[in-house]
């Protein structure tokens, strides 16, 4: 069966590449298609091509494939034939979710067409299984690097941020803390100006990342927000930094991973958990000495000599080991990330003793 699915996408192929006058024949095979989709929305189940058995078993599924590649190449082709219209109200049946799913991973997002009207359409469906699904691809196309993802792609997720669903909404701000590694991604959100703080510690670990940028630095001074937070991360969030990363390494080195309701679950693949990752969540710190303004306020607070201070007197001492490891991340995401204000004889020395 997958020879005839090939067979059948190199004809599309040949199609969308040939003369204007063969391509009639492609214009036929759409509204053809199109035709038939039309008859899901109508209920015609004596006629339908597209019912669940049919998509289970045979070889129908293949013209959505033929679709999303003629979104590619001809999008064109899919207005004439009004195959977008069809795709928009399939998106209103009820029970339909495989066919919404070979739709999304279907149709091509790299151009400022209808495709992303279907998406968006998806993603605010009521069906909350499909607006998950939507979303984790969301991640496929960040990942694949889609054209102007940074655009369109930022403005999707952050309408997901505020979905009544916590697994979706949760979906949707990892994604972009993810997304945020990229420059361009991480300013497009800035602009957006989304509310985080109702995602709990996600949401203020997105927002620290603001920081890191003219422009967050500017927006996040502007709403009072700097001098409060520096303020909680000195007497109690850099405690909570280091259970936070030991939670996360303790999770990587067990069979289990903690579920959306804090629960311990079992995971699927037992055999794959030595391969899980475990990257290094942002400190505030780190974020905020990326920007001179940043260096200037956390050396007006003085938090780094009272951390020097600290590491000097208690070098050999183990009695109060989380306020130490916290004093020790403090200073290290301070001077990894700080480009200005580096103070390295007055300190890393010392935390390299306590590394050896």
């Amino acid at each position: 069966m997958k020879t005839y699915s090939v067979i059948g996408c190199s004809l599309i192929n040949f199609l969308t590449k040939s003369p204007e006058a063969t391509q009639r024949y492609l214009v036929e095979l759409i509204a053809d298609i199109a035709s038939q989709l039309g008859q899901v929305t109508a209920h015609k189940k004596t006629a339908d091509v597209f019912t669940p058995n049919s998509i289970t078993n045979t070889l129908c599924r293949d013209y959505f494939l033929f679709i999303g590649y003629v979104s590619y190449r001809k999008p064109t082709v899919l207005l004439t034939c009004n195959a977008y219209a069809s795709l928009l109200a399939i998106c209103d049946v009820p029970n339909r979710n495989d066919l919404l799913r070979l739709i999304v991973s279907s149709l091509d997002y790299s151009q400022d067409v209808y495709s992303r009207v279907v998406l968006s359409k998806i993603l605010t469906s009521s069906d909350q299984q499909m607006r998950l699904y939507t979303t984790k691809h969301l991640r496929v196309l960040l990942r694949t690097k889609m054209r102007f993802f940074n655009n369109w792609g930022i403005r999707m997720l952050v309408t997901q941020l505020y979905d009544v669903n916590e697994e979706v909404a949760m979906e949707a701000i990892d994604i972009l803390d993810e997304a945020c590694e990229e420059e361009s991604c991480l300013v497009a959100l800035i602009i957006q100006r989304p509310a985080l703080l109702h995602l709990a510690e996600k949401g203020v670990s997105l927002l620290t990342r603001f920081i890191s940028t003219s422009r967050g630095f500017t927006l996040m001074k502007e709403l009072g927000y700097l001098h409060d937070e520096l303020d909680r991360w000195f007497s109690s969030y850099n405690h909570l930094y280091v259970q936070l990363v030991e939670r996360h390494l303790a999770e990587a080195y067990t069979s289990y991973r903690i579920g959306q309701e804090g629960n311990f679950v079992r995971r699927s693949a037992p055999k794959t958990c030595r391969n899980v990752q475990v990257f290094v969540p942002i400190h505030f710190y780190g974020q905020l000495v990326q920007q001179q303004s940043g260096c200037d306020l956390l050396q007006q607070k003085g938090h780094i000599n009272v951390f020097t201070n600290f590491i000097r007197r208690h070098i050999t001492s183990s009695s109060d080991i989380l306020h130490t490891k916290a004093t020790v991340w403090a200073l290290v995401s301070h001077y990894f990330y700080g480009n200005n204000y580096r103070e390295e004889g007055t300190y890393i020395c010392f935390v390299r003793k306590i590394s050896q």
